[in-house]
């Protein structure tokens, strides 16, 4: 008959040939033009039919095409230029860094931040590396973000022009090493809002031990 049963006036079809919903099947099909000149432009489909269930949603294989991408791991060492600074990864646990250079020796000016983002992981800045911008003859101000706690050595030894420090207010700046400010400008103006003068004081006399200039004033 053509259908599997035993009429075609609307008998079911016999078990034998029925598709159950409980399995899996697959099929496919080719189509191909009825005209001779596209002989060769044929198509074929292939199609997969899935069991019927109760839940809507279907699980798939877990081959790992539809799991996000991996964050790469960050590592000590890893770095990032930011606007003109670069910053380098110093403990990756503690997702700490250090402005370790200006982007180069031309530049006039400097914010140092007090975060950065390197492998999509936000990290501290805490510190200015040693020699991180010594002999940046132009430069002339720099802003310090207020997770910096320490100024490394010659930080910005004979940066001739340097006048300007700012620190960003609640700064965490408490250490000044050995030569950080030697043979920058002789009037030199640190700015420290917020910060409580006897804090002040005590910083700029560390300062001044690191070779800032006697007649620098702190506000």
């Amino acid at each position: 008959m053509g259908l599997g049963g035993d009429n075609s006036w609307g008998a079911k079809p016999l078990p034998a040939y029925l598709n159950t919903s409980d399995k899996v099947y697959e099929y496919s099909f080719t189509l191909k033009p009825v005209s001779t000149a596209d002989v060769d432009a044929s198509m074929r489909e292939y199609k997969t039919v899935l069991p019927a269930s109760t839940d809507s949603t279907i699980e798939q294989p877990d081959d790992g095409e539809n799991k996000p991408d991996a964050q790469p791991e960050l590592k000590k060492g890893d770095s990032v230029l930011y606007k003109n600074v670069y910053y380098t990864v110093a403990d990756p646990a503690k997702k700490t860094v250090i402005a370790t250079k200006g982007k180069n020796k031309n530049i006039t000016s400097a914010v140092i931040q007090k975060q950065v983002t390197i492998k999509g992981v936000k990290c501290k800045v805490v510190q200015i590396g040693d020699k991180a911008f010594s002999g940046y003859k132009k430069l002339a101000k720099v802003t310090v973000g207020k997770n910096v706690k320490t100024i490394g050595k010659q930080a910005f030894k004979g940066s001739s022009k340097l006048k300007s420090i700012t620190l960003e207010k609640g700064s965490a700046l408490n250490t000044v090493k050995s030569g950080a400010f030697k043979n920058t400008s002789a009037k030199m103006t640190v700015k420290a809002p917020g910060m409580k003068a006897k804090q002040r004081n005590v910083l700029l006399k560390k300062m001044k031990k690191a070779g800032m200039g006697e007649k620098a004033v702190i506000k």
